[in-house]
């Protein structure tokens, strides 16, 4: 034993890699022992010398490391290229996919719905890339022609509402219609997107013609004052706001609950004292909402849409349909979103399953 060294250990190595070469048919083996004889010769007639003079260590050595060594390199390197390879592959994939779909919405005549495909198409991208987003539930939505009224949990930018537009844009071939706060109706530059994907202020009038029309109207009641007053505690906040469990009475349309997990992990506002509460003054004395985001974090978002709650002949009042929603959307916080949330942890989902 006491003669036993580490170069008997990699002669065995060789011996070893020599047989699994054997397994291969002769003219392979042949070409293979070819190449790795002209290596060899290269390596003690030229390489070899150079080494052992700069050094003074035995030439075999590094011969018998160079032997075990580069077999042993490509072994690992080889499965690094070829997974490089799949992956440029499915980049290739995607990129002929966008590009066909966006040839295919180019050929539609109404030029509104060309350009919501072709924008649906670009978010629609973006959000599986940077957001890695998925929609659980889309199945439980009414057919085209038949109404409903979504209702969201809002955060500090809605980013998922936008998302799930283009989902239903894509896959649902469904457009639904938006109500927004009035002062985004006042931005420049945005009137014609507003038109294309039909976001309107949410007058009860016009909210009524649409359902009855056989549209979804999708709309947070909690709105603004949502995405101000809430925290990661993902608290509802709504106020005495009962406009849409009267307007779903009216029209008895179901109404679907809907929330996205880690939805206000992706943006925050910058809660500064004094200037924060000096913001949340002016927004209740004048509606006028102003804030710093930052963030824009791709974490996992995940929209989760609930169980319907039927409108039609149900006997509730708007108070009492307002807190059943209110509860069924807690509900969903509830199972679906650890408490308080966590960039980082919403970050990790990125890379690990969690449970739905």
């Amino acid at each position: 034993m006491m003669g036993y060294c580490w170069t008997d250990m990699l002669y065995e190595i060789v011996h070893l890699l020599d047989g699994v070469l054997s397994l291969f048919n002769s003219s392979y083996e042949g070409y293979l022992e070819e190449k790795y004889q002209a290596v060899g010769n290269y390596t003690r007639e030229v390489l070899l010398p150079h080494i052992s003079k700069l050094s003074g260590v035995e030439v075999d050595y590094y011969f018998w490391f160079l032997c075990v060594a580069l077999p042993v390199a490509f072994t690992v390197l080889l499965p690094f290229v070829l997974m490089s390879l799949f992956y440029i592959t499915a980049i290739v994939v995607q990129v002929v996919r966008l590009k066909h779909r966006l040839v295919q919405a180019a050929e539609w005549h109404d030029w509104r719905q060309a350009a919501r495909v072709a924008v649906s198409i670009i978010w629609e991208t973006h959000s599986y890339i940077w957001n890695g987003y998925s929609v659980v539930g889309m199945h439980k939505l009414p057919a085209d022609g038949q109404p409903a009224l979504l209702v969201y949990y809002h955060a500090e930018v809605p980013v998922d509402c936008y998302y799930l537009m283009a989902q239903m844009v894509l896959y649902k071939k469904r457009v639904m219609r938006v109500v927004a706060d009035r002062f985004v109706f006042k931005l420049p530059g945005f009137q014609t997107v507003l038109q294309v994907f039909d976001t309107f202020p949410g007058t009860r009038e016009e909210c009524e013609g649409f359902l009855q029309s056989g549209d979804l109207v999708i709309l947070s009641p909690g709105g603004t004052r949502e995405m101000y007053y809430s925290d990661g505690n993902y608290s509802v906040d709504w106020g005495r706001r009962l406009g849409f469990a009267k307007l779903a009475l009216k029209t008895q349309v179901p109404v679907y609950p809907i929330f996205t997990r880690n939805i206000r992990e992706v943006f925050h506002y910058a809660r500064v004292q004094p200037l924060w509460g000096l913001l949340l003054r002016v927004y209740e004395k004048y509606k006028l909402p102003i804030a710093f985001p930052y963030g824009g974090f791709p974490v996992k978002l995940t929209t989760y849409i609930g169980d319907p709650i039927m409108t039609a002949n149900c006997g509730l009042e708007p108070e009492d349909l307002s807190r059943k929603v209110q509860d069924s959307l807690r509900a969903l916080i509830a199972k679906h979103q650890p408490i308080p949330g966590s960039v980082l942890r919403a970050l990790g989902e990125r890379f690990y399953h969690h449970e739905a």
